[in-house]
């Protein structure tokens, strides 16, 4: 959740090990690992995080997402699913336009009530 959005849905597996939506993918990349040798991602967001009363008017995260294009910074976006069943807030997610990225909207098991996460 980010400025009082969900912007991932999904079960703890698809979030923590496959995160879709770049605050996701930042917010577990900040954690520490328990091996301390291990490797961390460093998909870090820089910039100012918007003020919650004037929130921007197409994603909130816009501003401060490597991923942004035009799109993110005027048009808001509705969670959409990806085929693994998870439901993500992003338009480059959404498109599969990120490279690099594990594609989620290729794999399969829809999450389940009782082991979903939300980002």
């Amino acid at each position: 959740m980010y400025l009082s959005e969900i912007v991932e849905f999904g079960t703890v597996e698809q979030v923590f090990t496959s995160p879709q939506h770049p605050y996701s993918r930042a917010l577990l990349s900040s954690a520490l690992p328990a091996n301390p040798r291990a490797q961390r991602s460093g998909y870090i967001l820089e910039g100012e995080i918007p003020s919650p009363v004037n929130l921007p008017l197409g994603c909130h995260l816009a501003s401060r997402c490597p991923e942004a294009t035009r799109i993110c910074r005027s048009e808001p976006q509705a969670l959409q699913p990806l085929a693994d069943g998870r439901l993500v807030r992003c338009w480059r997610v959404a498109a599969g336009d990120i490279p690099g990225w594990n594609d989620a909207r290729k794999q399969a098991p829809a999450p389940s009530a009782d082991n979903a996460s939300v980002a």
